[in-house]
């Protein structure tokens, strides 16, 4: 069988606790908006991703999908945090 598999999505958490955070993560560069998550993992632009988000004051978590739009490298100039930006999708 030569059925092209497409790779599973990959699950993040991010659990803001407070407001300022949730300000501070928030990447209104993107056309739908986005979220910056904090992560060691290897991600390339363009992996689709689901991050299961939890919000201040609510212990829902919310699964939203998006797609890897930016990556700050380890050890990034600046002293900036390891993660990714995940870019909201236009149906969200």
């Amino acid at each position: 069988m030569n059925a092209t598999t497409t790779p599973r999505p990959s699950v993040m958490q991010l659990a803001i606790k407070e407001k300022a955070a949730l300000y501070a993560a928030y990447i209104p560069l993107f056309a739908e908006g986005g979220i910056f998550v904090p992560t060691q993992r290897d991600y390339r632009l363009g992996d689709d991703v689901y991050v299961l988000l939890t919000l201040p004051d609510d212990p829902q978590r919310y699964p939203v999908a998006g797609r890897v739009a930016w990556v700050t490298p380890e050890r990034a100039s600046g002293n900036r945090t390891q993660g990714v930006g995940i870019q909201f999708p236009k149906d969200a």
